[in-house]
């Protein structure tokens, strides 16, 4: 049997276009409500062959989202004309109208969002190209915080129930299970101390209860 609040998000999904799908997504990892992968291959509310295409759009735009940000601002696109558009479900369209090489998606998609947002890419692609020359680099990748720009690195994040245990108690258990903890003072330096594949783990930088 499905509960009523159940069933009601289930409809509510099934009315959701993809990109509306992932804006709610960002909203819910924002909301610390489940894991990228969780919310996206895990998510039962997708059809089989939309998990992965989510998943990708999602670590994507988390990726360029401070440069994507500063685009959408400077655009107009949140000035009203668009009906239901706010910044998450503006992040994911900029991603694939400028970053990625096929454009906004068709399937699944809204035709008339598409076309409404269609009629900002003078400007969104204006804003973006003058943070690039601004720069001095020669693509958007280029403008990708230093951590993010190597995807080699996956890093998975642990919150600590203080209900349960207190993170001095979880930093032991993992010590114990000979992992070792690293100081990390900058987020620029994450991708340096915790390599790929190393057994090793860290505070966070700004949230005391996130390892």
């Amino acid at each position: 049997r499905i509960g009523v609040r159940r069933l009601h998000l289930y409809i509510w999904a099934l009315m959701m276009h993809f990109y509306e799908q992932a804006a709610d997504i960002l909203r819910r990892l924002g909301q610390h409500q489940g894991s990228i992968k969780t919310l996206t291959i895990g998510n039962r509310d997708l059809a089989g062959d939309d998990k992965r295409r989510m998943y990708a759009l999602i670590c994507e735009t988390l990726k360029y989202a401070s440069v994507l940000a500063q685009v959408v601002q400077a655009s107009g696109v949140l000035d009203g004309r668009i009906r239901g558009i706010n910044m998450r479900l503006a992040l994911t369209m900029a991603h694939d109208m400028l970053i990625s090489r096929s454009g906004l998606q068709r399937r699944g998609a809204s035709i008339e969002l598409n076309k409404a947002f269609e009629k900002f890419k003078p400007k969104l692609r204006a804003k973006l190209d003058a943070l690039i020359a601004e720069a001095g680099v020669r693509s958007a990748a280029e403008l990708v915080p230093a951590e993010l720009q190597d995807e080699s690195v996956t890093l998975r994040h642990v919150r600590v129930n203080l209900l349960a245990a207190s993170v001095e108690q979880v930093i032991a258990a993992f010590e114990k299970e000979h992992y070792k903890l690293v100081e990390c003072a900058e987020r620029s330096e994450i991708a340096q101390e915790l390599p790929a594949k190393s057994r090793r783990f860290m505070r966070d930088p700004d949230l005391a209860d996130l390892l």
